[in-house]
């Protein structure tokens, strides 16, 4: 049978849980509860050679839960959520943001009034590129609100372009040099797609990443740490160009040499803290290089750290797998029998699964 989960505040409100029974829940069952699970899987050597060509998602999701790494990357479970629509309507709002540039016209842009008639401007370009079949839909107002917030950002980076340099041959700067830019580092065997690449006034190139997610500030410890991820994640493809190719219609072209000195990345609910150039580092790889590591010697050996906390009831689609372990289980019958009476329907049969 399989094991019906939800996420917590869904648990609290179906079972009228009380702040102190849902504690009791959460530090029993997902506190601190660390598994260490060898697999004992003979594993391809193709298999090992492939997940060596890494790339951001890859690390990123090795960084954030190694069991669901293995599950996703090397057993290749597939599981269909809500996520799988997430991820699709993150897809189609680069695609608009990638694609509104081939119908931008540069005129129209230096003719603009203000930085306001310049975002309504991008914003028509880019809501006739939301799929036709999510038209008149609710999810429409949801490409909406993204999209207007790209064309304000845009808005204000093309104005900050004006104020620098007047409105006369600053077409190079504006349009940008490079979007979804697809790079084989042949180097350090790794992949990446890197949004959108522009030339900066002083001439020297930065790369920039949209998010569309909850917003990390660069200011705050934890939010610098996740921001300098993503730019190193990046810098490490671009760093070293002797052996670097973009991928063109299925063929590699040799990438050309960049002047890289920044980087940003910007969180769309609140782009106008989060969109500054933030200075390139070698550091920012040290971290990159110590999760590859990692990595590679889980895939290796087959052993993957389980570590269970909130993110496993809220976001993810291999949940049940993982409640199937005998440790859970365990910690399961040390419950409050009275609560455990009462969300029995949500965690069982665990004990028909012996």
């Amino acid at each position: 049978m399989i094991v019906i989960t939800t996420v917590y505040e869904l648990i609290k409100k179906q079972k009228n849980l009380t702040n102190l029974e849902y504690n009791k829940i959460y530090k029993i069952l997902i506190k601190n509860n660390l598994f260490d699970i060898p697999f004992n899987i003979d594993f391809l050597d193709k298999k090992i050679v492939k997940l060596k060509y890494l790339n951001k998602s890859a690390r990123g999701l090795f960084k954030l839960c190694q069991r669901k790494f293995d599950l996703q990357r090397v057993k290749g479970i597939r599981v269909e959520t809500e996520k799988t629509f997430r991820n699709m309507f993150g897809g189609n709002l680069h695609t608009c943001f990638d694609k509104c540039w081939n119908r931008i016209n540069y005129i129209r842009i230096i003719r603009t009034k203000s930085e306001y008639d310049l975002a309504k401007y991008i914003f028509r370009i880019c809501s006739n590129l939301i799929p036709k079949i999510e038209r008149g839909t609710k999810i429409e107002s949801g490409y909406n609100k993204y999209i207007w917030k790209y064309a304000e950002y845009e808005a204000y980076r093309i104005y900050c372009i004006f104020d620098e340099l007047g409105r006369v041959g600053v077409k190079s700067y504006i349009f940008p040099l490079y979007r979804e830019l697809k790079i084989e580092n042949y180097n350090i065997n790794e992949t990446g797609v890197i949004d959108v690449i522009h030339t900066l006034t002083d001439d020297t190139c930065a790369f920039g990443d949209y998010k569309t997610g909850n917003v990390k500030y660069y200011n705050d410890k934890w939010g610098r740490r996740s921001i300098e991820f993503e730019l190193g994640s990046y810098y490490n493809l671009l760093l070293d160009m002797d052996n670097v190719y973009r991928v063109v219609k299925g063929k590699l072209v040799k990438m050309e040499y960049l002047r890289l000195k920044n980087g940003f990345v910007v969180y769309l609910n609140d782009w106008r803290r989060t969109f500054k150039y933030i200075e390139l580092k070698t550091s920012m790889i040290t971290e990159l290089n110590k999760i590859k590591e990692e990595l590679i010697e889980a895939v290796n050996t087959g052993k993957f750290e389980m570590r269970m906390d909130d993110f496993c009831f809220n976001f993810c689609e291999y949940l049940d797998i993982c409640l199937k372990d005998i440790r859970f289980k365990n910690r399961y019958w040390r419950m409050d029998p009275e609560i455990k009476k009462r969300v029995d329907d949500i965690f069982l049969p665990i004990d028909d699964l012996d």
